[in-house]
């Protein structure tokens, strides 16, 4: 697991973690990680609006077009750009 998900040195971070999570599809742990990391990350990090993207991309998928959520992350996106 060091090998594919390994940071620096083999290291392993939040992203590796929420990924592992993630594919084992436990999506509620890994959101909990992956929050964490954009907390950490300075605000105009590139990899901020980026994760929101793939969230919104994924919550389009998965919710209602009006469940609320959408709109949190809308709002996300428009105050990161």
């Amino acid at each position: 697991m060091k090998n594919k998900y390994g940071g620096v040195d083999g290291q392993t971070d939040l992203l590796s973690v929420g990924s592992v999570l993630c594919e084992t599809g436990k999506f509620d742990d890994a959101e909990k990680y992956v929050r964490r990391l954009l907390n950490q990350l300075p605000p105009a990090h590139p990899c901020i609006t980026d994760w929101y993207h793939k969230s919104l991309y994924i919550k389009l998928k998965t919710l209602q077009p009006n469940h609320s959520d959408l709109a949190e992350t809308y709002n996300n996106i428009e105050v990161a750009y």
